[in-house]
């Protein structure tokens, strides 16, 4: 029979375990989401240090605004190319 204390001490070492690959795996997220952002920034001249966390979030929904108007009209002329002429 397995003594309480070793049961208790298995456990403990096990969540232990558990948080610590959790904390790697979010911080190995973060350091991918920083340097993506860090590349993003050098790729567009974004300031590395914007002046404002609203503005910064004004800027990436209105790029991605802009971009769904992109596939907006490419999806227009998609279907315009695939549509049946009149003729």
């Amino acid at each position: 029979m397995v003594a309480k204390t070793d049961l208790w001490a298995t456990s403990q070492a096990q969540l232990n375990d558990f948080y610590r690959s959790s904390q790697d795996a979010l911080v190995t997220g973060v350091e991918t989401w920083a340097k993506a952002v860090r590349q993003l920034a050098d790729a567009t001249n974004m300031p590395q240090h914007p002046t404002s966390i609203g503005a910064t979030i004004d800027q990436a929904f209105a790029t991605a605004s802009a971009a769904l108007d992109e596939q907006r009209q490419f999806v227009k002329r998609l279907v315009a190319a695939a549509s049946p002429t009149d003729g």
